[in-house]
């Protein structure tokens, strides 16, 4: 009877252990290193994803490109693929000074700038503002474009963006965090990253997502 018992109470613990291990097993998954290409890597293809944003108007000045700048600035980021080139439209931008509009105009500067457009089609975006499959527009002063990224039809960014009040399905963006995307999905620069604190470059598009959330 001794016996019996005892090889019961083996039986229960060995059961206990067994279903010990497979849950410690699927709590405590293997480490996984993050998918991310190297440095020597990243060089390789600057021929293809070019840095943009080194030369800014001369008759501005401003801070040099930067990630934080762009999470600062940003509505959302934008994972897209450029659709078309859109006429360029005209818009009456204030100082924010009533006198001082007043005063340049009445001096015959105008305060209407010029801005050029594209036609995205969103793939996915950081805080599900918009749908897969969605066709919004991102534009740019057109003093600022010479010095940012080129947009051809086919090629795909992570764009920021912020919500252009005056027109449903308009956005403003410029180069300050915005990233090329390869064929295989990771992120390169598209501004020089030297001036950021994080170096993102290199990392997938949904691990971009994850740190800039």
């Amino acid at each position: 009877m001794m016996k019996k018992f005892n090889k019961a109470i083996i039986c229960m613990l060995a059961v206990i252990i067994l279903a010990g291990a497979v849950l410690t097993v699927g709590y405590f998954k293997p480490f996984q290193p993050e998918d991310r290409l190297t440095e020597q890597q990243i060089a390789s293809l600057r021929d293809e994803y070019p840095i943009y944003g080194l030369n800014p108007p001369p008759t501005l000045e401003m801070a040099p490109p930067s990630l934080e700048f762009g999470i600062r600035g940003a509505d959302t980021f934008v994972y897209c693929e450029i659709l078309e080139e859109l006429p360029t439209y005209q818009k009456y931008v204030s100082t924010g000074i009533p006198e001082l509009d007043a005063k340049m105009e009445s001096k015959g500067l105008s305060n209407t700038e010029t801005f050029y457009e594209h036609s995205v089609l969103v793939i996915s975006d950081s805080e599900g503002l918009y749908e897969k499959g969605d066709v919004i527009t991102i534009a740019a002063n057109i003093i600022f474009k010479e010095d940012n990224p080129e947009l051809k039809p086919g090629m795909k960014f992570v764009i920021p963006v912020s919500k252009d009040d005056d027109k449903e399905g308009r956005t403003q963006f410029n180069v300050s965090g915005m990233y090329h995307v390869t064929d295989d999905g990771y992120v390169i620069s598209a501004f020089d990253e030297a001036t950021s604190k994080q170096k993102l470059s290199g990392i997938k598009v949904e691990s971009f997502f994850e740190k800039v959330r």
